[in-house]
């Protein structure tokens, strides 16, 4: 190859919540809903001797400086005419098909049609049994190795959260850079709807304790010009059967537990037991009494 095409599309600031909605953050689902293409170009590769394979750069920090707090996704695609495959003479003379313009940049007043993808795979001569064939453009157009994308979201905010099962929220925020955590960062969580439940802030250790009136379904955490986004609805969780842990979820009532200082005592030994009661919601005045009701081994 002796050059590759580049497209940005932008997601914007505004609409990352709806993009959620329908996508984690590496997502591609319905993205002209929530954002446009910024531009396409073709960018020359240099040469390099030898076959196999060759690691090239692509430097975007103009592109994430202009666009900090939006999402954008960069696609690199190839068509025949970016390739240096040797084919026939008679192939070589066969038009190279441009690349189609984005669907979203196209004159004013056009609608997508719902046959799209039927009328992809009759256009022309590009035809899908010839997808295997580096000589045609079919190749470049049904290969999923001649085109890869990959999302970016310039920030410096890393954030994760916790929240048990009667709405308590830990958040935590670290700065990427160093590891640190971050203090004074503004963490407000949002609805499946895309409003505002409630906002905290980071404090020195970078963390934020809350308890949400609602299941949130992300968090929207800004500092200065910085934002970073965590999506929380119930299916992004970590499941708890990669940890070890233990313990059961009490639905009603209180939970307690009765324990002595061995589990065996003869006729006429003094019995020492200990009581503790996991009241932590509503708790009970001191000296509230516990009643305690022992049988034999008769019942």
């Amino acid at each position: 190859m002796h050059s590759v095409q580049v497209t940005a599309f932008r997601v914007y600031e505004t609409n990352i919540g709806q993009f959620l909605q329908a996508n984690d953050l590496s997502g591609d689902r319905e993205l002209r809903r929530t954002g446009r293409t910024l531009w396409r170009r073709t960018v020359e590769l240099p040469e390099e001797p030898g076959g196999g394979w060759t690691r090239y750069t692509l430097d975007v920090s103009d592109l994430a400086r202009a666009y900090s707090g939006n999402l954008v996704r960069l696609t690199l695609s190839l068509n025949r005419g970016n390739s240096t495959f040797a084919c026939s003479e008679a192939q070589d003379r066969i038009p190279v098909l441009e690349e189609p313009w984005p669907a979203d940049l196209e004159a004013a007043g056009s609608s997508p049609s719902s046959w799209d993808a039927i009328e992809a795979s009759y256009q022309g001569s590009v035809d899908w049994r010839d997808r295997n064939d580096p000589c045609l453009d079919a190749y470049f157009r049904w290969s999923s190795r001649a085109s890869d994308s990959r999302n970016f979201l310039a920030s410096n905010i890393g954030m994760t959260a916790k929240r048990d099962a009667r709405g308590g929220t830990l958040v935590a925020t670290t700065d990427l850079r160093t590891s640190e955590p971050m203090r004074g960062v503004a963490v407000t969580f949002m609805n499946y709807q895309n409003q505002p439940l409630e906002t905290v802030v980071t404090g020195p250790g970078g963390l934020a304790r809350t308890t949400l009136p609602a299941e949130p379904h992300h968090a929207v955490a800004t500092r200065g010009g910085e934002r970073g986004y965590l999506k929380m609805s119930p299916g992004t969780a970590l499941p708890t059967s990669h940890f070890d842990v233990g313990g059961e979820v009490v639905d009603e009532g209180l939970k307690g537990v009765i324990y002595g200082e061995r589990g065996v005592w003869r006729p006429g030994d003094d019995i020492h037991l200990t009581f503790v009661l996991d009241d932590a919601d509503n708790p009970l005045p001191a000296g509230h009494p516990a009643t305690l009701r022992l049988l034999n081994p008769l019942g």
